[in-house]
């Protein structure tokens, strides 16, 4: 932690005078992102999150609250700690969530609330300036970008490899432009960048998505694409059914070259991600193991298409 657990302890006594009970943490900690939940005497359990400052995701979340509180938990304190390294914020319980896939009903509805969220963000001016920009019409700059800063941050044992796939996206003017085409069905909007299981919340008939330190604005299916295949194959025979709800989310018809094409765009987002979380924390490619191999699953992707 990048500030001792008694500067936020003290933060939350001020708010919270003699009534808290507990605070234990929750899920699993990292370079990027912390979490602790609260308990208080009356039995109200609230959630504490520490990210680095440079990572807007309470300010994301209040604004998603406002489009859509029935979908996104209620940021109470933006900034616990103004004078922290990190920023530190609380919010609401947003229910159970947990790792194993979810059923077919629940990611049919968790993919309609996506989509209409999606479409009501389109409203929102602030939000694109608080994010990541991955629109399908820059995929090509941004991962260029991406592997042309891993060139820099001294990997002499991969950097034959990635001279050689910055070369292949700088020319394939081609693979990008067809792809954009493709992506413009839908405008671009927020992007849940991790879209899971995990940060699917359930209580009873109520849907709630938590943990947007990973959006993005851009490509809206990439978060579909994810779901599907974070599930362990056991949403296979509903990808029609969640892409169909997604739709109606949107409340427009959604393509089969849409969907296909947001597979490849959701491995620049990847890579978009890992380098931002990488830059949060002050660290390199090295400490994201996923970055160099997906630099290169963007190449044999990229190769494939073409000879194909």
């Amino acid at each position: 932690m990048n500030e001792p657990i008694t500067d936020i302890q003290d933060a939350l006594q001020a708010l919270f005078s003699g009534t808290i009970q507990s605070i234990h943490p929750c899920w699993e900690p990292c370079e990027w992102s912390k979490v602790y939940r609260l308990q208080l005497h009356d039995g109200t359990r609230l959630f504490v999150k520490g990210i680095p400052r440079s990572r807007n995701e309470a300010l994301v979340m209040q604004r998603l609250h406002d489009l859509c509180p029935a979908c996104i938990p209620r940021v109470l304190v933006t900034d616990l700690v103004p004078s922290a390294f990190w920023r530190w914020f609380l919010m609401e319980d947003a229910g159970n969530a947990d790792m194993s896939p979810l059923s077919r009903p629940v990611a049919i509805e968790a993919a309609r609330t996506l989509g209409l969220l999606q479409q009501r963000a389109l409203q929102d001016q602030t939000l694109p300036s608080l994010l990541i920009r991955c629109e399908g019409d820059h995929l090509q700059q941004q991962a260029v970008e991406v592997c042309r800063w891993a060139m820099k941050q001294q990997l002499p044992d991969v950097r034959t490899d990635l001279q050689r796939i910055a070369s292949l996206l700088e020319q394939a003017h081609t693979f990008f432009g067809e792809l954009a085409e493709q992506l413009a069905e839908l405008p671009s909007t927020i992007v849940h960048g991790d879209f899971w299981s995990g940060n699917i919340a359930v209580t009873g008939n109520n849907i709630r998505f938590i943990d947007w330190g990973d959006a993005l604005w851009g490509v809206g299916g990439i978060s579909i694409v994810n779901l599907l295949m974070t599930s362990d194959g056991q949403l296979d025979d509903a990808t029609f059914q969640i892409w169909e709800a997604y739709e109606q989310g949107w409340e427009c018809s959604i393509s089969l070259v849409y969907r296909q094409a947001c597979q490849a765009a959701s491995a620049v987002a990847d890579l978009v991600i890992d380098r931002a979380i990488a830059m949060s924390c002050g660290q390199g490619p090295e400490r994201l193991r996923g970055l160099v191999p997906g630099l290169r699953d963007l190449e044999e992707l990229i190769t494939r298409r073409v000879t194909y």
